[in-house]
């Protein structure tokens, strides 16, 4: 390189869960576009691998590697807000929480967001990142252009009209085809979001899904399931005008729901669980009448801004497993999930091959969220070719010590695959190229799209090379067992269970 780029050496890379954590060679974090260039020449000729990283909150290790890393954190400027198209355009560095709050003061919101707004702009695009509307699809369907630094060093901007096989495969990229740059996006006029949580029985919840009256009962719904108490909380929110009613405040009652209950009791009733497990259904039993009461039919009401209504608080560290299903058959998927674990059926039914729930006790909740997908064409959309429920499993790591999660994934991973389910590109799976071809009709010009602008695999990660283009069995190679991380140093594995 003409000049000398300062990185760190042996850098330690974690995710934020703390499940997987390796040691990069190189770790770069460049400030200007002619830097990230010349990082990208040196490991071309040092025959390097380079992965893009983020805020690390993959709890997979899609990130991990043992050659170079690059954080584009110092890439992070707007480019123009059009407020006549809307449209904005930022360097993909930028990361989700800081644009949030950039287009508030411009007027303009994300209409869809996901979760967290931890990762950065082509963090949340590369690995299917999405939210909870039936209205909306994945985050990805907000671009309107990519600019794609490649393997040889050129740039390409693509977009639907200009070079659309690109876009298509980059609109959900797994970090492998290249660097995304810079994102042309569409927004919309900021709102605020008015929600009504309610508490409902398990069984009222599926009528309402069966009979088309839940997913569609508001612009954004979303559902926590806690099967031991056999009640659910079904969370609807809409569209109002921005600072129409007053946003909600912290209040005495929310902080000792969301903050004390919420996390300082839960986790704390998580380490007893670690010792005790067969008091975890008694100790989620007894916080869900403390945060939301036990009564069925029970409300709250809340006013917020469009990303805090969107966002949630993901507590403290965790295992998770979160796979994408057809609408209407998440429903059956979830019957037997219900049954598996309360009602111990073991049946050939439920499609969880060679696994005894007794003896397996659980977290709560189970997240369920939908996605709209009819018209999803990006390759590797999770909701491809139609609507979309994920349901997502979650073991916590209390003060990030192990918990015993290993048959209790297994048995989802099994149960959801027998229904046809696709995995969470961002989580860990067991899934091969063989299964995945199956499940994602155009994997095939995905790959040759990866081939053709990296043949020489720098952006290839241990990850996507594993899972989408070595033909081999990786079944037993899954968030089930820990396997995934074999070639890192996988953290906190003592005690998990087999």
């Amino acid at each position: 390189m003409d000049k000398a780029i300062e990185y760190k050496r042996n850098h330690r890379f974690q995710n934020w869960a703390g499940t997987f954590v390796c040691t990069a060679e190189r770790f770069y974090q460049p400030h200007t576009l002619d830097e990230l260039k010349s990082i990208l020449a040196d490991a071309r000729a040092h025959k390097k691998q380079l992965r893009v990283v983020g805020c690390g909150h993959s709890p997979s290790d899609i990130a991990m590697t043992t050659d170079w890393m690059v954080n584009l954190d110092y890439l992070n400027n707007v480019i123009e807000v059009n407020h006549e198209k809307h449209e904005v355009t930022v360097e993909a560095g930028m990361r989700l929480f800081r644009l949030h709050e950039i287009l508030d003061k411009e007027g303009w919101a994300m209409p869809n967001i996901g979760s967290i707004s931890d990762q950065s702009v082509a963090g949340a695009i590369a690995t299917a990142t999405h939210g909870s509307s039936l209205k909306h699809k994945l985050i990805s369907d907000q671009v309107r252009e990519l600019t794609i630094l490649l393997a040889d060093g050129t740039e390409r901007t693509c977009s639907e009209e200009s070079d659309p096989e690109l876009f298509k495969a980059a609109c959900v990229s797994l970090g492998a085809l290249g660097i995304i740059i810079r994102v042309k996006m569409h927004v919309v006029p900021a709102f605020d979001l008015e929600m009504t949580s309610t508490v409902m029985d398990f069984d009222k919840v599926i009528d309402l899904w069966n009979s088309d009256k839940l997913w569609n009962s508001a612009e954004y719904v979303r559902v926590w399931w806690f099967p031991y108490s056999s009640r659910c909380i079904v969370a609807r929110q809409d569209r109002i005008q921005s600072n129409s009613k007053p946003r909600t405040a912290t209040s005495v009652w929310s902080w000792l729901a969301d903050s004390f209950w919420g996390y300082h009791a839960q986790q704390i009733f998580h380490y007893i669980g670690r010792i005790f497990p067969s008091w975890l259904p008694s100790f989620e039993r007894f916080v869900f009448s403390r945060r939301y009461g036990w009564a069925l039919g029970l409300e709250s009401h809340r006013v917020d801004n469009s990303y805090d209504g969107m966002n949630m608080d993901c507590l403290y560290a965790q295992y998770v497993d979160e796979w994408s299903l057809p609408v209407p058959t998440g429903a059956e998927a979830t019957i037997r999930l219900r049954n598996w674990l309360i009602n111990h059926d073991t049946s050939p039914t439920t499609g969880i091959p060679d696994h005894d729930p007794r003896g397996i006790f659980i977290h709560s909740p189970i997240e369920i969220r939908v996605t709209k997908g009819d018209e999803d064409d990006a390759y590797l959309s999770t909701a491809y070719g139609h609507d979309t429920v994920y349901i997502g499993v979650i073991m916590y790591r209390p003060y990030h010590l192990p918990t015993s999660y290993h048959r209790y994934f297994s048995a989802y991973e099994g149960l959801i695959h027998s229904l046809g389910g696709r995995p969470h590109w961002a989580k860990q799976h067991g899934m091969g190229r063989k299964e995945l071809e199956d499940k994602y009709p155009e994997l095939g010009t995905w790959l040759s799209v990866r081939e053709r602008v990296d043949p020489e695999g720098v952006f290839l990660g241990e990850y996507v090379r594993r899972h989408l283009v070595e033909e081999k069995d990786v079944r037993g190679v899954s968030v089930a067992n820990g396997e995934a991380g074999r070639m890192y140093k996988v953290v906190n594995r003592v005690g998990d269970e087999e």
